[in-house]
């Protein structure tokens, strides 16, 4: 069956993903940002966080490299792989948790890519149009990808579901949206709410390069199981007995 070649795999040969990110950003060459990533208000959201942000990386040159040729990239190819490590690792920079409108968001993470050091100022445009096309406002994307670039960064950045840390994650969007509590510590109705909620959204989402396809012509139902199963082990790894009722009933 095609679902077992390996190179559509959720997480290919079973690699960590986010091993992988740090290695794609290694050989790019702007390895010395990643500890710039680590710095802003970002880093302590339930979701919109630096491990987002490497997965997205993973994802997004996953998919970049999925459609290139077989052999060795040309200069410019290499490139654009940077400008795609860069938009990727900075999309979210300074994301407010829910606190703002992603339009905000958006033009934090763009703020901040203009001052990062040792970028040319063309760069920086490059990177930052990149960082626009994620803008998710009103329940849709206002910016559709046209380069190729800017459809592998659109894709991963709906790729979440497809890894093992990226279903952690989708646990705790939901503290995000509304500032309550963690999707395995909400009532039975609001954990099949959600769940089935955000697969309804995956799949109204267009999905644009090859890599993105696939996964979710052959992986999302899969990876929505795979989710639901990691919630219901949350929420049984966490019951107390004689606790009766859920604190947001």
């Amino acid at each position: 069956m095609i679902d077992n070649n390996p190179l559509l795999q959720s997480s290919p040969y079973g690699v960590d993903s986010i091993k992988e990110a740090l290695a794609y950003i290694n050989l790019s060459d702007s390895p010395h940002l990643v500890n710039l990533a680590k710095i802003g208000v970002h880093v302590t959201n339930p979701y919109h966080n630096l491990t987002h942000e490497l997965l997205v990386v993973y994802h997004a040159l996953t998919a970049y490299y999925h459609s290139l040729p077989r052999g060795s990239l040309s200069d410019r190819q290499r490139e654009k792989a940077n400008y795609l490590v860069i938009a990727a690792l900075f999309h979210d920079h300074n994301h407010s948790g829910g606190k703002t409108s992603d339009f905000e968001n958006v033009e934090r993470a763009i703020s901040y890519v203009s001052n990062l050091p040792n970028l040319f100022p063309a760069t920086k445009d490059i990177i930052s149009d990149l960082i626009r096309k994620t803008e998710f406002t009103d329940g849709k994307f206002p910016h559709k990808p046209i380069m190729f670039v800017e459809q592998c960064l659109r894709d991963a950045d709906l790729c979440m579901i497809y890894t093992s840390q990226g279903r952690q994650l989708l646990m705790e969007l939901p503290r995000e949206i509304d500032g309550g509590l963690s999707l395995y510590r909400r009532n039975p109705e609001a954990r099949k709410s959600f769940l089935k909620k955000n697969k309804q959204f995956l799949e109204s989402c267009e999905m644009f390069t090859e890599y993105g396809k696939l996964m979710k012509e052959f992986h999302l139902d899969r990876a929505c199981q795979d989710l639901e199963d990691l919630v219901n082990y949350a929420v049984s790894a966490n019951f107390v007995p004689g606790h009766t009722r859920w604190i947001n009933e």
